[in-house]
């Protein structure tokens, strides 16, 4: 295909497809199906009290700051093992379905342990949790839930992270994929800076120029958080 120079060629591009020539007006009268918006990613993270001020020591006030604050490494999740297929003390994720869910005292009696009958299509397990004791209200019976976390004896599956996943939905932010880590502080966790960037990654489009290079950590408060 030739190359035309816009500066010394006269003739009007072809519109697409091999219509007819088209005209500067005909051009300009087009409906635009989408407008980058730069004002968008000056909005505030919507952040309040301790986790706003953690926010505002890695230098984050704006969505549009939240683009530029990138990960410093990715954990991989793309596996989803069976766990009929564990052994002992391997690190693996599941994906199974909650049969029942209980609240269990420890030995000094103070802390508490979470422990739900789970399953998937190879077997059961008993997924335990500590000193977490409200999730007994929230992985009711038939809840769908990513683990990540390591096999024990007994068939007990300690867990390190997890997330619930919605009917028909096999996806998931933070246990699924490569999963972004970002530099956090104690009261803005990782996690939580992976939710406000997963719901403010439309606002990309609203990018008109390439972000700044990665910032470097604000202070010891981000170091050392995973």
């Amino acid at each position: 295909m030739p190359v035309i120079d816009p500066d010394t060629h006269d003739t009007p591009p072809p519109g697409f497809a091999g219509t007819p020539s088209l005209e500067r007006e005909r051009a300009l009268a087009v409906e635009l199906r989408s407008m980058p918006r730069p004002s968008r990613l000056g909005a505030p993270l919507g952040l309040e009290g301790q986790a706003a001020d953690a926010a505002a020591a890695l230098g984050l006030e704006s969505k549009g700051d939240l683009l530029e604050h990138l990960p410093h490494s990715h954990r991989d999740r793309r596996e989803v093992s069976q766990l009929a297929g564990l052994r002992v003390e391997e690190e693996a994720t599941v994906e199974v379905s909650v049969r029942s869910i209980a609240v269990r005292p420890m030995r000094d009696r103070r802390r508490k342990r979470v422990e739900a009958r789970v399953a998937d299509d190879s077997g059961p397990t008993v997924a335990v949790w500590f000193n977490q004791p409200w999730l007994a209200r929230q992985l009711v019976q038939g809840t769908r839930v990513r683990l990540h976390g390591r096999l024990k004896r007994r068939n007990q599956f300690w867990v390190a992270e997890h997330e619930v996943l919605g009917d028909g939905d096999g996806t998931g932010i933070h246990t699924a994929g490569l999963v972004p880590v970002y530099p956090a502080t104690e009261k803005l966790s990782p996690a939580r800076l992976r939710s406000l960037a997963w719901e403010a990654r439309e606002l990309i489009d609203d990018v008109v120029e390439p972000p700044h290079p990665p910032r470097e950590p604000a202070g010891p408060a981000c170091r050392g958080h995973r």
